[in-house]
C-alpha cells in the first residue's frame, strides 16, 4: 500500500554562501526598469569567511525567492555546491522580500531565512546584509495523528487508496482495484509513520485534515521516494453501544457490542403474553440498515415481536441524530438514546460469553440495572431470561430490586425476584474492567 521515506538531516555549522540575484546577468543589469541584489547566506548563525563556501551537509540545493506586493515572485534553485546563482529579470520595487531556502535532495526544506523591506533601483545592486539560515525542526507524526482514524490518499506514483489505521497497530486498506489489504503500522523513534516495518513516511504537513509525507522503502525499493496525501474520512458516527427507551413500565433496550453481537430486551405492557423478553445474536451495518440474526429468543418467536424469529435474518432501517446520541429504527417506530458509562464505576456493559451460553448486567447511571442469562445447566429453560430493575451498590455488595423479571428463580437463577431484593457480592478488578458477580461470575466490561 502506502510506500517510501527518507530521513532529516541535522543542522551542522558551516560557512557562508554569497548569492547574486540580478537583472539580466551578473551583478548587475543594464536593462530599465530592472536591478540586482546581492545578498550573503549565513548558516547556523556562524560565519567561518567571506569567500563562497559550500552548505551544511544534507543541503542539496538553495533556492532563492523575490516577492512583494503587485509582483510575481520570482524564485530559482541552485545547486548548493555550485555556491552561487543568478536571478533574472527583478523589476523595480520597494517593500520586497528575500528569502532563501536550503533543500535535501527529497526537496523537503531543512534551512531557512529571509530579509524584509528590500529595495531594487533600476541600473544598481542593492546588497541586502546577511540573511541567517535556521534550521527547520522537523515535523513529527504522532500516534494520536491517525491512531483510530480513516483517511484517502494518494501519491507521485498513482497509487490511491482508503486506508484505516486501528488503534491495535494494524491497518486496513482498499486500494483503487478493490482490493483489500492489511497489514501493520506504527511511529518509530524518529517520528516517522512506519507501514509493515520497512516503508517509511516522514511528515511534510498537517493542516489537521491533510497530511502530507515524503516516502521511502530502502529495503524493497532502494532509491524510490514519492510523495503521499492522506485526507482524512470524516468518521461515521459508531452505532455500538447500549441504547434504550423507557416509559414506566414499558421498555426497549439494545446493546451493540464491537463484535457485532447484539442484545435486546423489551417489555411492551400493551403485548400479548409471551411476546416480551430478550434476543441475542450477530448483526452487520451498512450504514443505512442493520441486519440482526437471532440465535436465542425468549421474545415471543413466531409472533412478530422483538427483532425476529431465531435463524432468520432481519433488516431493520436506521438513523442517527444528536451528534450520534439517538437513534431511530424500523421507519421511525423506535427511538432510542445512547448510555453513557463511567470506566472506572460499577457502572457499565459487563458480558460473559461461552458459545451458547451468556450473562449479560448492564448497570445504569439512574440505578437502573439489567441483565439478561442463558444458563445450559438450569434444571429449566424457564429459569433463563431477562430481568430489569432498580439496584444499589455499597462498595462490596449490589443490591437488586426488580421490577421486570421472566427468568423464574427456580434453584436462584438470576438476580432475584420481583417484591424481594437480591444480593449479591459484586468487585471490581484489572483496573475496572473485570467484574466478579457473587465471587462466581466473571464479566469483561465492554462500555
Amino acid at each position: 500500500m502506502l510506500t517510501k521515506s527518507y530521513s532529516y538531516f541535522t543542522a551542522v555549522l558551516l560557512s557562508t554562501m554569497i548569492f547574486a540575484l540580478a537583472g539580466c546577468g551578473g551583478t548587475s543589469t543594464t536593462q530599465s526598469g530592472q536591478g540586482a541584489i546581492s545578498a550573503k547566506l549565513v548558516w547556523n548563525n556562524k560565519t567561518v569567511g567571506k569567500s563562497v563556501a559550500s552548505a551544511p551537509v544534507g543541503v542539496a540545493k538553495v533556492r532563492l525567492a523575490i516577492s512583494g506586493s503587485g509582483m510575481t515572485t520570482i524564485q530559482h534553485d541552485f545547486p548548493a555546491a555550485d555556491g552561487n546563482g543568478t536571478l533574472n529579470y527583478i523589476p523595480v520595487g520597494s517593500g520586497l522580500t528575500v528569502s532563501a531556502s536550503g533543500l535535501d535532495s527529497s526537496g523537503t526544506i531543512i534551512y531557512e531565512g529571509s530579509v524584509g523591506n528590500v529595495a531594487v533601483q533600476s541600473g544598481m545592486t542593492t546588497d541586502v546584509g546577511t540573511i541567517t539560515m535556521t534550521a527547520v525542526t522537523p515535523a513529527l507524526f504522532t500516534t494520536a495523528m491517525i491512531s483510530g482514524k480513516s483517511f484517502s490518499y494518494s501519491d507521485t506514483m498513482g497509487q490511491s487508496g482508503s486506508p484505516t489505521f486501528n488503534t491495535d497497530g494494524s491497518y486496513t486498506d482498499t486500494n483503487m482495484s478493490d482490493t483489500t489489504n492489511t497489514g501493520t503500522w506504527s511511529i518509530n523513534t524518529s517520528g516517522q509513520l512506519v507501514i509493515d516495518g520497512t516503508t517509511t513516511m516522514t511528515l511534510g504537513t498537517n493542516s489537521g485534515t491533510v497530511i502530507t509525507a515524503a516516502g521511502a522503502d530502502p529495503v524493497n525499493a532502494p532509491g524510490l521516494s514519492f510523495t503521499v496525501t492522506f485526507t482524512a474520512v470524516a468518521p461515521t458516527a459508531a452505532i455500538t453501544g447500549v441504547w434504550r427507551s423507557t416509559n414506566g413500565p414499558a421498555f426497549s433496550y439494545l446493546a451493540l457490542f464491537a463484535d457485532n453481537t447484539f442484545m435486546y430486551g423489551e417489555n411492551d405492557p400493551t403485548a400479548p403474553a409471551g411476546d416480551n423478553g430478550v434476543e441475542v445474536g450477530t448483526y452487520t451495518n451498512d450504514g443505512t440498515n442493520i441486519t440482526f440474526t437471532v440465535t436465542y429468543d425468549r421474545n415471543g418467536p413466531g409472533q412478530n415481536s422483538g427483532i425476529g424469529e431465531a435463524g432468520i435474518p432481519k433488516v431493520i432501517d436506521y438513523t442517527l441524530s444528536n451528534n450520534g446520541n439517538t437513534i431511530t429504527v424500523a421507519g421511525g417506530q423506535l427511538k432510542l438514546n445512547r448510555s453513557v458509562f463511567s470506566s472506572t464505576s460499577l457502572t457499565g456493559a459487563w458480558r460473559s460469553v461461552n458459545g451458547a451460553a451468556f450473562s449479560y448486567l448492564i448497570l445504569f447511571n439512574d440505578s437502573t440495572v439489567l441483565y439478561a442469562e442463558n444458563d445450559l445447566t438450569v434444571q429449566s429453560i424457564t429459569e433463563n431470561g431477562l430481568e430489569v430493575g432498580t439496584y444499589t451498590y455499597d462498595g462490596a455488595n449490589l443490591t437488586a430490586n426488580l421490577v421486570y423479571d421472566d427468568n423464574l428463580s427456580i434453584g436462584g437463577s438470576g438476580l432475584g425476584t420481583i417484591g424481594t431484593p437480591g444480593t449479591i457480592s459484586a468487585t471490581l478488578s484489572n483496573n475496572g474492567t473485570t467484574l466478579t458477580a457473587a465471587g462466581q461470575l466473571v464479566l469483561t466490561r465492554t462500555f
